[in-house]
């Protein structure tokens, strides 16, 4: 097996597993000790018909994520990301994978509460 050129830096807190496109494990990223974070700050965007409010969501430049470094990659959450768009060495894991045969329901009911009333 060749070595990898880049180093992956796991900042997301738990281990990520990256699949070959058989679904066989490629490699597991452990994680650092330290997790990048990010602070969400919502704001009042207006709303839908008077009724439904609409936020605006900024997320702040994240903590814990390095300055760049050549041939290193940082895996952190996809909030954090947000913050540092302009950054090509930074990434978010895809969404994982699951066993659809483990899904308990095929529909969920979502109570909604408009005007305090549900």
């Amino acid at each position: 097996m060749n070595e990898l050129k880049t180093k992956i830096v796991n900042l997301t807190g738990k281990p990520v597993t990256f699949l070959n496109k058989d679904d066989s494990i490629l490699a597991i990223i452990k994680p650092e000790e330290y997790i990048a974070i990010t602070h969400i700050k919502f704001n009042a965007a207006g709303n839908v018909d008077g009724l439904i409010p609409i936020e605006d969501i900024r997320y702040t430049n994240p903590i814990g994520i390095p300055d760049s470094r050549k041939n290193t990659i940082y895996l952190v959450s996809k909030e954090c990301s947000m913050g540092v768009m302009d950054r090509d060495d930074v990434f978010f894991p895809n969404c994982p994978k699951y066993d659809e045969n483990e899904m308990k329901d095929d529909e969920i009911k979502i109570p909604v509460q408009i005007n305090g009333k549900t």
